[in-house]
């Protein structure tokens, strides 16, 4: 048993003074702030290893019973009470064990090496897998925590020929059948699993780096033993390492913690599989012998470069002759030598151009098109041809249709080797036509459906602008009417709308609207009907251009809600007033002179008489409910004439009738008594309508029926015999209910569902029944007449009562529980529920002072049809302003962008116009440093832009082809192109370029068969600190020192290109040096030398005293080799 401050203990003292390998952080509580993860205190470049690491209740675990799979942990936690009592709670846990484990999460597996699918892997090193959890090996291993312990998983390497895989079973994990033979012994097991953490230059404790606050560097990891062979196929798999988890992972019963293998195991032995992966190893040679193979090697002058001849340019340009110069020149292609030329031909190819007077004739035929176009004569009727001619790079980018200055533009359209790289820019567009369009769709968001919003404002803003004109004849009054579907949307004054305004005004919004004009104008049926100044007046009624109308009417109550003048009085029928008030006609005048004089000064006679201080005090003997079970009472006695409508009223008011004679309701004993004499003349007339003559229940003959199924219809249990005076009968809402049958027999039609009925015999019965029908049922009914016993008849009278809809009881009891005086403080609102009697006064409102030129500014279409779009679209406020600005709207032009590194493309077209002659090297594995061409990029840049405005234009995508859609030649992350093309300054055409300028950048090239099997290797331009012949690369106290990586690209299948930043004049000194070493991070372990190990050896049988120590002894140390950069550079012939 182990309590919580032990284990807390435990968990907090650093390993090196509990001398023991394990880590058990699962009831660390918290972490010292000094502990807390930093990762810039992390050294990556040490690693610290641990034998084991225990987390969670597995810290605290005992030793499993004999003959148990799975181990406990109690925990005994202290308790104490304010009084200072103490006691203590503790529980008993089951862990989990190795046989409890059916997979394992493919997110804890943080890397594979060899990697999966590998062909040319090392097979000097050993395989091994990592875990994002550094305790995984041993979260299940069912033992007590100790220095060594047995992990619950191993990784084992076998022969891709010597295994056979079941077939799959959706419930259990995978299963291969493995030789024996192939399988290491199990007794050093736990040599083949550890931690790993890196260290850190602030001494934080090793057990709280490999809590879950320092996850993102710790690990864990399973190394394999095996021995591995050169060109031979293998697969790995995670496998269980007792028997338990062998059973458990093929879904049997039992097992132990015994090895899930030994000696005398069956062959081939059955394993489940966690994960596995497959890999094959490369020829012998790791990464030190590949290295050692690399040669330094300068590159000649001739690779990088082409040459062109250019004697023959073709018509209408002429020929050079033999000893021109220009013949032959030079094409310095992406990457090329910083050699120089080695012969008198090279020294003049490399800088040649074509002679004046040539270039004159070329800038004549490109200018020749622009020339023509603005001096033909242009006829009536025939649309203009365009002439076509050369081709101008980045014409429309310059806006210049001819060749001008002195600048990147001329530079590129005027030199014969430049207008080639722009041409390779249009052949890689129109081979990625298609591609580059389903990105360029892809990209173009809702700029077609801003392109269509803008097309129709530009044909509403042209019609409306024509009606716009016509609308200054209108005077202001007829103005403000034809604007008044706009009223909410513009605005004449500052700070509210033309509707707001009129609100505000004398003027009554209906004026405004289209019904009252249509009804006023001059023409209409009304004014036609009226005098000639009418007529003339109508189109003025609104206003004029001297102001508009005061519609202001002052409200004045109508006689009888404030008093009666003597007037209205005099003219009274006196007859009638005296019928409606009941008194005598020769009272009437006095009365109403009276009541005059009472509500003088009182606001009238309406407020007069809801004024509860002048009512009458309440008389506490009212029973309202007695009052309302009265009224109700009267009603439920009447009776009709017509014998059907006294059928329904005997079912539908007798319950009523029943219910409210025996409520507790104050009710007259007459009255009572009539209710309940009416309730039993209804109870017995249902009978009677139903046909039940007596108490006795009805015989019910079976129905003589064919099959049918019946259930979707419901039908209900009521069956009676016919009578001539049929109940009311209400339709089922899913299907027919059965109506009046013929006495004595008959058939009905039973509807089937699917519009299909069928006639089914019945003998003289009517069958009633749906859900939804509501028919008394008379079989709950007692006939009531001629009973003496008052008891018998209250008792029947309710079962009459209970078959009522709608019940009067409850109403009764909520009424009479209304108090009289809240009652009383509500009648007010019952005498006036719309507050009518209190009007408010006619406010003074002043005229609307609205100009005719103001509201037509306000409507201008120039205005509202571009505010409108403007809501629309999402533009910055800068742009908005020069957008709408414009005396068209325009539509919005396209730009879309391709990220990707355009020398992929380029090599793709063709790898010779990337870096062409590299086979000239002498070796296969070799270091050259070469340079960039910024001319040759910027150029590329130009062709590529240029030749995918037009494939843009040609597909119908909304660009003016003056976009720039590409930036990046070599980095995948930064633009190398220094500004869009539209915007490149008049400055020649390699200063466009960001990466270097003219100078371009170094780049090291590297091609062996290093750079294959070790795509991840490093590739540095380090400063050497020490001597050429004793060179050091970092010092204690000064760390090394590197240059930029600017790119790090592959060219498959074997050449890497690294581009540092620093020029080819900066790199060629003495203190720089050209390094290539293995990745740091990933860390590798290696067995010894074929030499050391017998030749049919299968696996290591070495051991250590922990598996911390294990790995330390077999962890491979990154190599690395050095050149010196100025031996790869030749700047002499």
């Amino acid at each position: 048993m182990a309590d919580l401050d032990a284990i807390a203990a435990s968990v907090i003292a650093p390993l090196d003074r509990t001398a023991t390998h394990v880590v058990r952080d699962a009831f660390a509580l918290m972490i010292a702030p000094e502990d807390e993860f930093d990762e810039s205190a992390v050294a990556i470049e040490s690693l610290e290893f641990a034998s084991t690491v225990v987390g969670g209740l597995a810290a605290a675990a005992s030793a499993p019973p004999a003959g148990s799979v799975r181990s406990s942990s109690r925990l005994e936690v202290p308790l104490a009470d304010s009084a200072g009592g103490t006691a203590s709670a503790a529980l008993s846990v089951t862990l989990y064990g190795p046989g409890d484990v059916r997979g394992i999460d493919p997110a804890q597996i943080v890397r594979r090496f060899p990697a999966p699918g590998a062909r040319t892997a090392e097979e000097t090193v050993l395989a091994h897998i990592e875990f994002d959890r550094p305790e995984l090996p041993w979260a299940f291993s069912a033992a007590q925590q100790a220095p060594v312990m047995r992990p619950w998983l191993t990784l084992v390497v076998l022969e891709r020929s010597t295994v056979t895989r079941e077939p799959a079973t959706t419930a259990l994990l995978p299963v291969f059948q493995v030789a024996l033979a192939q399988l290491p012994t199990l007794t050093h097991a736990d040599l083949w699993a550890h931690a790993q953490v890196p260290a850190t230059t602030s001494g934080q404790d090793l057990s709280a780096r490999f809590s879950p606050a320092h996850a993102p560097v710790n690990l864990s990891r399973v190394i394999s033993p095996r021995i591995l062979k050169q060109d031979t196929d293998y697969i790995a798999a995670l496998v269980p390492t007792t028997d338990v988890g062998v059973r458990g992972g093929l879904g049997v019963a039992g097992g132990t913690l015994d090895p899930a293998w030994t000696s005398s195991s069956p062959d081939p032995m059955r394993l489940p599989v966690y994960d596995s992966w497959e890999f094959r190893t490369g020829p012998d040679g790791d990464f030190r012998s590949l290295a050692i193979k690399l040669q330094g090697i300068a590159a000649p002058y001739e690779v990088g470069r082409k040459f062109i001849d250019t004697s023959q340019p073709g018509k209408p340009l002429r020929a050079l002759a033999a000893d021109e110069v220009g013949r032959k020149q030079v094409l310095r292609c992406a990457l090329f030598s910083p050699s120089a030329p080695s012969t008198p031909e090279q020294q003049i190819a490399e800088t040649a151009v074509w002679p004046d007077d040539m270039v004159d004739d070329l800038r004549a035929e490109l200018d020749l098109p622009a020339a023509i176009e603005g001096t033909q004569k242009q006829t009536d009727g025939v649309p203009d041809l365009p002439i076509i001619g050369p081709r101008i790079y980045a014409k429309l980018h310059r806006g210049s249709a001819v060749i001008e200055g002195s600048d990147w533009f001329a530079e590129l359209n005027l030199a014969p080797v430049k207008r080639i790289v722009g041409g390779l820019g249009t052949r890689v567009v129109q081979r990625d036509q298609e591609r580059l369009m389903q990105s360029a769709w892809a990209q173009l968001g809702e700029v077609e459906a801003a392109n269509r919003a803008i097309r129709l404002a530009q044909l509403a803003e042209l019609l409306a602008t024509r009606l716009h004109g016509r609308l200054g004849e209108l005077q202001a009054g007829h103005l403000l009417q034809v604007a008044a579907p706009l009223a909410t949307r513009i605005s004449v004054t500052a700070g509210s709308t033309l509707f707001a305004d009129v609100v505000l005004s004398a003027t009554p919004v209906a004026a405004t609207e289209s019904a009252f004009r249509r009804v006023t104008r001059p023409d209409g049926p009304m004014i036609r009907r009226t005098d000639a100044a009418s007529r003339q007046r109508a189109g003025n009624v609104v206003g004029t251009d001297g102001g508009l109308r005061d519609f202001t009417r002052v409200y004045a109550n109508p006689e009888g809600i404030g008093r009666l003048t003597a007037d209205v009085v005099a003219h009274l029928d006196l007859q009638l007033v005296s019928a409606a008030i009941g008194a005598p006609v020769d009272t009437i005048g006095g009365l109403l002179k009276d009541a005059n004089a009472r509500v003088e000064g009182t606001g009238g006679f309406a407020t007069y008489l809801t004024e509860p201080s002048r009512w009458s005090a309440v008389d506490t003997g009212f029973d309202l409910g007695a009052d309302i079970a009265t009224r109700w009472s009267e009603r439920l006695l009447r009776s009709s004439s017509v014998p059907a409508i006294e059928s329904i009223r005997a079912q539908r008011i007798g319950p009523l009738a029943a219910e409210l004679s025996l409520s507790t309701a104050t009710i007259a004993s007459p009255l009572r008594e009539r209710l309940k004499g009416r309730a039993v003349k209804l109870n017995d007339r249902v009978l009677v309508d139903l046909g039940v003559f007596d108490v006795h229940p009805v015989d019910v003959h079976p129905v003589d029926v064919h099959p049918v199924d019946l259930h979707p219809f419901e039908v209900g249990p009521i069956v009676a015999p016919l009578n001539p005076r049929a109940p009311i009968i209400r339709r089922s809402p899913i299907g027919g209910a059965v109506g009046r049958l013929p006495q004595g027999g008959g058939a009905v039609r039973v509807p089937l569902g699917g519009g299909e009925f069928r006639r089914v015999p019945v003998d003289g019965r009517v069958l009633i029944g749906g859900r939804g029908l509501r028919v008394i049922d008379a079989q709950r009914l007692t006939k009531l007449g001629g009973l003496r016993d008052a008891a018998e008849l209250d008792a029947g009278l309710a079962q009459f009562a209970a078959l009522a809809e709608v019940k009067l009881t409850p109403a009764l009891d909520r009424i009479n529980e209304l108090p009289l005086d809240v009652l009383r403080a509500e009648m007010t609102s019952l005498i006036d529920p719309g507050a009518l009697l209190t009007i408010d006064p006619v406010p003074h409102r002043d005229t609307l002072a609205v100009a005719s030129a103001a509201i037509a500014t306000a409507i201008d279409p120039r205005h509202t049809v571009r505010s409108s779009l403007a809501g629309r679209l999402h533009l910055s406020s800068g742009l908005a302003d020069r957008w709408f600005a414009q005396p068209r709207i325009a539509p919005i032009m396209a730009s879309p962008r391709f990220d990707r590194p355009m020398y992929r493309a380029l090599e793709e077209y063709d790898r010779e116009w990337l870096v062409p002659g590299l086979g000239l090297l002498p070796a296969d594995d070799f270091v050259t440093v070469l340079s960039t061409n910024s001319e040759f990029m910027a150029a590329f840049f130009v062709g590529l832009s240029d030749e995918m405005g037009r494939e843009l234009l040609w597909r119908g995508y909304p660009t003016d082809q003056r976009g720039t859609y590409f930036h990046r030649f070599w980095n995948p992350k930064a633009d190398e192109l220094a500004t869009p093309i539209h915007l490149f300054p008049a400055t020649p055409l390699a200063s466009q370029i960001s990466l270097g300028g003219g100078d371009g950048r170094a780049v090291i090239v590297v091609k062996s068969e290093l750079v294959r099997r070790f795509p991840d290797l490093i590739i540095q331009a380090v400063k050497n600190q020490g001597t050429v012949r004793d060179p050091v690369f970092e010092k204690v106290g000064s760390p090394q020192q590197t240059a930029r990586v600017l790119f790090s690209e592959v060219l498959d299948p074997d050449i890497a290109l690294v581009g540092v930043d620093l020029s080819v004049d900066e790199l060629d000194g003495e203190q720089w040096w050209i390094t290539i070493a293995e990745h740091p991070s990933a860390t590798r372990f290696q067995r010894p030398a074929d030499a050391q190990l017998p030749a049919d050896q299968k696996h290591l049988t070495d051991t250590a005293a922990h598996s911390a120590a294990y790995a330390e002894k077999h962890l491979h140390r990154p190599v690395r080799v050095a050149f010196q950069a100025t031996d790869l550079i030749v700047r002499e012939a």
